[in-house]
């Protein structure tokens, strides 16, 4: 028979941590507290904004394309980052989120 608080890995795994409470805080919205949520969403305006801009120049798609690799650069970084560390980010993981779309542009 199973307890209600298990570890994760079930009452056989030796190496499951210990089992502990995860409270999550909840905004005025309703939605739970998510630490990259305000860098997300600057992220996601200023790579439209680029995007759209970029795809008004008329050098046959160039600078289109290049915004589009580093907007799928970006991307792929980004969810690799929050896969790591979903609940706890370091400054630096924020600082990628919210501004590393801009590095890769200038690294393309």
């Amino acid at each position: 028979m199973r307890s209600l608080i298990s570890p994760p890995g079930g009452d056989d795994n030796p190496y499951a941590p210990p089992c502990t409470e995860i409270s999550q805080t909840v905004r005025e919205d309703g939605l739970p507290h998510w630490p990259y949520r305000a860098a997300i969403k600057q992220a996601l305006i200023s790579q439209v904004i680029v995007l759209v801009l970029a795809a008004l120049i008329l050098d046959a798609g160039r600078s289109l394309r290049i915004c589009s690799i580093a907007a799928l650069g970006h991307f792929a970084t980004v969810v690799i980052i929050i896969c790591r560390r979903p609940q706890s980010p370091t400054r630096s993981d924020l600082a990628f989120v919210r501004y590393g779309f801009w590095l890769l542009i200038l690294l393309t």
